[in-house]
């Protein structure tokens, strides 16, 4: 049985904070990071159908092919909406590359958004959710994907 949270806070939570700086950034499709000191919120703006954005976010095999410091992914286990995956993440960091690996819970809610949240791995925690929202009528024909991170995230990471 899964610990993370089966809600799903209204778009309107998170759309309310955005400036019209925001929302100049996501209409010229950029990417908008949020937050600082470990709690981030990252978004996107994209006409891609929000069936389609789904599947490339629930496709965890593969996540090596679009997330950049993704080296490896599988699924380890696979219960209903609740899937365990492992993933080696491999950076650059100044002159070093650093490893860490990770196994996550993920939780898919209402074909909208994935709560996530550290299993194992060498980091101290993390946790957060993926989610989709159709943008507002007055802004645009274009699907928002939300990452928000909540927690550092930081830890041991081994050098290669």
């Amino acid at each position: 049985m899964s610990r993370l949270s089966r809600q799903v806070q209204p778009a309107e939570t998170y759309l309310a904070k955005l400036t019209e700086a925001d929302w100049a950034t996501l209409m010229k499709r950029e990417v908008l990071l949020k937050g600082s000191k470990g709690q981030y919120g990252v978004m996107v703006a994209t006409p891609v159908d929000a069936g389609i954005a789904w599947a490339v976010l629930t496709d965890y095999d593969n996540f090596y092919r679009f997330l950049p410091s993704v080296a490896e992914s599988r699924v380890v286990e696979k219960e209903g909406d609740r899937t365990v995956v492992e993933q080696l993440d491999r950076r650059r960091i100044l002159l070093s590359t650093m490893e860490s690996l990770v196994r996550t819970e993920n939780l898919e809610i209402d074909r909208q958004q994935i709560s996530f949240r550290l299993l194992e791995g060498n980091l101290e925690y993390m946790y957060g959710h993926w989610r989709i929202d159709p943008s507002p009528s007055d802004r645009g024909d274009l699907n928002l994907l939300l990452v928000s991170r909540a927690g550092k995230g930081r830890g041991r990471c081994w050098p290669l």
